[in-house]
């Protein structure tokens, strides 16, 4: 999908963290593991009264593939450029 054919969207800035992705998440029909931060993230963010296109880069750039890491990385800049929103996040609410 062309960044300038994307819907709205919010775009995650976090960090991963010292554990690897172990905790899965059905994303589109397919099962990926993910960081417990992305999962807190999506448990403080859930709602049952509306839905939001979140782009995360370790769930929308496969990370398995060196190619699709090395082509995507460069546009992140532009990513989080016309995200409509930045959230910064530093885990749950104390």
């Amino acid at each position: 999908l062309s960044l300038d054919d994307a819907p709205a969207f919010e775009a995650l800035s976090y960090t991963w963290g010292i554990s690897p992705p172990s905790i899965p998440l059905e994303v589109t029909g397919s099962r990926i593991l993910v960081t417990s931060a992305v999962e807190e993230f999506l448990f403080h963010q859930r709602s049952f009264f509306r839905s939001k296109l979140f782009w995360i880069d370790s769930v929308c750039i496969n990370q398995n593939d060196d190619v699709e890491k090395t082509e995507q990385l460069p546009l992140m800049t532009e990513i989080y450029r016309r995200a409509r929103l930045v959230i910064v996040w530093l885990g749950p609410p104390a």
